[in-house]
């Protein structure tokens, strides 16, 4: 009866052990699952700010070259006026 007692207890020991050990385990994963998470959250942040930091910038530059463009373009125009009122002007010296 005694041995019988003793293996019992032994036995609930043992497995009482090995299922507090299968938690900690099971809790370590799932931490180690949720820093995976985060790390990941936090990575695709930093990508999506630096993509859109480079929209942003790509937009600027946009906007600058349209700016030039007209400005470059009233800069022909005025030319093409002034080179035209002096091929008119020539003209009628020349008739």
């Amino acid at each position: 009866m005694k041995k019988a007692m003793f293996i019992t207890l032994t036995c609930l020991f043992a497995i009482s052990m090995s299922s507090c050990r299968n938690k900690n385990e099971q809790h370590k994963a799932e931490q180690r699952i949720e820093n995976a998470k985060k790390d990941v959250n936090n990575a695709l942040d930093k990508a999506s700010d630096k993509m859109e930091d480079g929209v942003n910038k790509v937009k600027d530059t946009w906007e600058e070259t349209k700016k030039d463009v007209r400005k470059d373009t009233e800069k022909v125009k005025d030319e093409i006026k002034e080179n035209y009122n002096q091929a008119k002007k020539e003209v009628k010296e020349a008739l």
